[in-house]
């Protein structure tokens, strides 16, 4: 599947889902978690 199927998937998605599979990604994957974690508290230092 590529990157066009998954956007055309995730459009069809409402927030609640959305909500949902991002929470899911967010604990069984620990570079997803730290993507996240660097996007809402962005600390140069902590990850070098």
């Amino acid at each position: 599947m590529g990157l066009r199927e998954i956007k055309s998937e995730i459009n069809k998605l409402n927030k609640e889902e959305l909500i949902k599979h991002i929470s899911e990604l967010y604990k069984k994957y620990q570079p997803v978690k730290e993507y996240f974690d660097f996007y809402l508290n962005p600390d140069e230092k902590k990850l070098l």
